[in-house]
């Protein structure tokens, strides 16, 4: 991971930032954006926000993040804010995806390190191009979400028949 941060630092340092239209070239060159409305590099005029999220259920970034890292970093280079959202709720839920069995089930307190050692990575790799980056969590507003609170603010959205039948 270490040489293709270098790779990624390298390659960065070479685009020149704050031209929208060849911000959106770069991307498409790399397989980034596949495709896009009329007129999106116009919009890229203003400055905008992106983000990306991570999954926080190992200690670390792995390889398969480095497309994220260098899409933030570009749009950082280009005067964009980035947001980074680290899944610290959803890592606490888990998530089967159709899979026979779910992934191993984290203990809170290593779902949190594991969030601040990706935030750590984060900042290092993308706070290069943009002092502002920010790091959220969604663990820091979900866990103050009750069962009850949920079920108030979403509950009168669906019939009762609904929800029985669900």
């Amino acid at each position: 991971m270490r040489s293709a941060l270098r790779c990624l630092h390298t390659t960065i340092e070479h685009i020149p930032g704050s031209n929208p239209i060849e911000l959106l070239q770069r991307l498409h060159s790399r397989g980034l954006v596949n495709d896009n409305s009329a007129g999106f590099s116009d919009h890229l005029l203003r400055k905008r926000t992106v983000y990306a999220g991570f999954d926080p259920t190992a200690e670390t970034l792995h390889i398969g993040s480095l497309s994220l890292l260098a899409t933030m970093c570009m749009f950082a280079k280009h005067g964009h804010e980035v947001i980074a959202l680290i899944g610290g709720a959803t890592a606490l839920v888990g998530d089967p995806s159709g899979r026979s069995s779910g992934r191993k089930q984290l203990s809170s307190l290593q779902v949190e390190e594991n969030s601040k050692g990706i935030a750590e990575v984060i900042k290092r790799v993308v706070g290069r191009y943009s002092g502002s980056v920010r790091i959220v969590n969604n663990a820091d507003w979900m866990s103050k979400l009750s069962l009850l609170d949920f079920l108030r603010n979403t509950g009168n959205h669906f019939r009762v028949r609904m929800r029985r039948d669900f």
